[in-house]
């Protein structure tokens, strides 16, 4: 079925037709939470989170076709309420992280920055599936012999 049908199915209150729609746009939700969080297990939070959004919100989206933008914003939106909470209570850690430290000094931290700012957005300018595998092996440390978790809906 088209996504217009499957979602005016959905307005209609057919879990069966929303399924689907999860199924068609779940990996795209996931890349696409990743590559702004950087962190797999609040990627599949924040998916989670755009579905159940999406369902509630359904009504008010003014044309079917433009679903994928539509949800696409859903994801951007909860992602970065996810990233303004990480920060804030990144906040009083940062200060404790200067107390009793040794400072390497401003010269370091402004290298390993770029550094840092460099791969990731070496990263970042990969294809999507090669995007998804970098950062799994690279920055999580998974393996091809790790197992898959299943992050649809818990």
């Amino acid at each position: 079925m088209d996504l217009e049908g499957l979602i005016e199915r959905a307005r209609g209150g057919d879990l069966e037709a929303f399924a689907e729609i999860t199924r068609r746009f779940q990996q795209m939700a996931f890349g696409y939470a990743v590559a702004l969080l950087r962190d797999l297990q609040q990627a599949e939070d924040v998916v989670q989170e755009s579905f159940v959004a999406a369902w509630f919100g359904l009504r008010t989206l003014a044309d079917p076709a433009a679903f994928p933008g539509w949800f696409r914003g859903i994801v951007r939106h909860q992602a970065h309420r996810l990233l303004r909470q990480r920060q804030l209570d990144a906040q009083p850690l940062a200060a404790a992280e200067r107390v009793g430290a040794e400072d390497p000094g401003p010269e370091h931290r402004l290298e390993r920055g770029q550094r840092i700012a460099v791969v990731l957005d070496a990263i970042a300018g990969l294809a999507s599936p090669l995007r998804e595998v970098v950062t799994l092996f690279y920055v999580h440390e998974c393996t091809s012999r790790t197992s898959r978790r299943s992050w649809a809906f818990r």
